[in-house]
């Protein structure tokens, strides 16, 4: 079993997750997570139904977000011509009930 820290999941997402009952990650979110969010990689899964790729692919997303979000706090009032973040989905995934609920938790609005 995985720490969580070994995963870079920011802690809130983490405490999202535990809420929504999620306990340990899946092989697939093992494996992609750590590139994902440490490294800033591209990743690219290829499993069966039902065994984890969206929250591999959903959980980075947020964290940059997340990140980003910081960072516009901190500089709250500058005039850089930074602008929100947008993303495409071309699958309905992150619009799952389980994905509202761990953006809304953060303010991110879908």
């Amino acid at each position: 079993n995985q720490n969580s820290s070994d995963l870079f999941v920011p802690d809130q997402v983490l405490k999202a997750l535990s809420n929504l009952g999620f306990r340990s990650p899946k092989a697939i979110q093992a494996l992609a997570l750590p590139p994902a969010i440490r490294d800033h990689m591209d990743i690219v899964g290829a499993v069966e139904t039902g065994s984890g790729k969206m929250l591999s692919f959903g959980i980075p997303m947020i964290h940059h977000i997340l990140e980003w979000k910081k960072g516009v706090d901190e500089n709250e009032g500058a005039t850089d011509g930074q602008t929100e973040p947008v993303l495409s989905l071309k699958r309905p995934a992150l619009r799952k009930p389980q994905s509202r609920k761990i953006h809304k938790s953060r303010g991110v609005k879908m």
